[in-house]
């Protein structure tokens, strides 16, 4: 048994791992006690941390990652740990052993008849049309009949190849690699004959022109009534890999249009909890179009919202658990008020490997990068004065990536993909320039 010192029940980060990391951060600055839950088994920055949060490893199949899930729930008698998700395969665990779990925590996460309308591509394609939401074009293919479906295509090139299920088969040949592009019908044959071997289902998809600045997004979180407890509008600066990644650096950024129109899709069905719409503004047409939405699960821009005056995350925390933390909330705000600048959010890794291959491509320019960080205030995910060790790890991988980027040209060729190069030519000259200021944040905090 532990004594909760706090007056606060306990968070269950699962995982902890990427932008847990960020939201351990938030409530343990509120005084909450954090348990982070992890599936890594190799070095990760999160093991160097010397964050006050206990972490447990989850090892061995999903009934006993669940056992170890409630084993740590039980430590605290008396006492509900909120639990918040933090990514789709951990989602997948929740959601098939949500009864059980609700006995011993507290959360909020629609069940999957209501998530699938946002995680399925074939149910939010149909979601899209019935709504009138803007969407790219979009289909599934699966192993059966895949040759005379994309055979009877009428569509322009170049498309985007993703797997409907990011499994560990795609992560294995593919690491950070969300999608493939192809250029031509014969591309698109060779990788849906090669991805269908070992996948059941990939999703073909429209390329709408724009860069990673072409992305903005909108975060929400919404109670079982379909109140909107919290939202937050950004966009992304940068992105590992160029185009089709995950967040490498995002600025606060609002806009009326988005936020009435994330809103209004992600209270379709009944959806509740955390949930996001990430937008892509078309460069030729000004059109923004919907990427990707999210359900159920936290994403890496939270803490963004937070370091901003947005606290998303401890209004959510306040809802599922009962506790008032109202005064905390107003002496964030008050001291957000009074900063010069916006924050810039930096996850170090993916936005030292975004900018290198940027750089191979011709695309970079360190002037232009350094305005950037002085019109706004860096907050890294990961280096900070109460993290030396972390910090420490974080430069050295930083300076040695260089390092192999400067003299090794194997490396070099490995960020140059023509496809990419060319898509980036397209949208250069067209893509929207970052814009951001200090009541542009003022009004995503105050807007209605």
């Amino acid at each position: 048994m532990v004594v909760n010192k706090s007056k606060y029940p306990p968070v269950f980060l699962l995982y902890v791992d990427s932008s847990g990391f960020g939201a351990a951060e938030v409530f343990l600055k509120a005084g909450i006690k954090v348990v982070g839950f992890t599936i890594a088994t190799r070095f990760s920055y999160e093991s160097l941390s010397l964050k006050r949060y206990r972490l447990v490893h989850l090892r061995g199949d999903d009934k006993s990652r669940v056992l170890t899930i409630i084993k740590e729930a039980e430590r605290f008698k008396g006492v509900k740990p909120v639990l918040i998700v933090n990514g789709e395969t951990v989602l997948d665990l929740v959601l098939d052993n949500y009864s059980l779990l609700k006995n011993y925590l507290n959360f909020e996460i629609p069940k999957q008849e209501i998530i699938k309308f946002f995680r399925e591509k074939d149910c939010f394609n149909a979601l899209a049309h019935e709504y009138n939401i803007k969407i790219p074009l979009s289909f599934e293919v699966d192993k059966e009949f895949w040759q005379q479906k994309i055979a009877s295509l009428s569509v322009k090139y170049p498309l985007v190849i993703k797997p409907k299920y990011r499994d560990d088969n795609w992560i294995k040949i593919f690491k950070y690699q969300k999608v493939i592009v192809v250029n031509s019908y014969d591309e698109l044959f060779y990788y849906c004959n090669m991805l269908l071997s070992f996948i059941d289902k990939i999703v073909v998809q429209e390329w709408i022109p724009g860069t990673d600045e072409d992305l903005y997004f909108c975060l929400a979180y919404i109670t079982k009534e379909g109140e909107i407890l919290d939202s937050f509008c950004g966009k992304k600066v940068r992105q590992y890999p160029v185009l089709f990644g995950t967040l490498g650096s995002a600025l606060p950024f609002y806009d009326r249009y988005i936020e009435k129109e994330a809103l209004r899709i992600l209270r379709l069905k009944g959806n509740y909890g955390f949930c996001s719409v990430e937008f892509k503004k078309c460069c030729v047409t000004g059109e923004y179009y919907v990427i990707e939405p999210t359900a159920g699960r936290l994403d890496r821009q939270e803490h963004l919202a937070y370091l901003n005056g947005c606290n998303i995350l401890l209004n959510a925390y306040s809802y599922m658990s009962g506790v008032d933390l109202e005064l905390y909330k107003k002496r964030r705000g008050l001291k957000f008020l009074k900063s010069k600048k916006p924050f810039m959010f930096i996850e170090e890794s993916k936005e030292v490997r975004s900018c290198i291959e940027l750089y191979s491509y011709g695309k970079f320019s360190v002037k232009e990068y350094y305005s950037l960080l002085r019109e706004n205030k860096p907050a890294f995910m990961y280096m900070g004065y109460s993290e030396p060790f972390l910090s420490l790890a974080v430069i050295l991988a930083t300076v040695k990536k260089i390092i192999q980027f400067m003299f090794n040209s194997k490396l070099r060729n490995q960020y140059r993909t023509g496809i990419i190069n060319h898509l980036l030519d397209l949208n250069c000259e067209n893509s929207s320039s970052i814009v951001t200021s200090k009541a542009n944040i003022k009004a995503n905090i105050d807007a209605d």
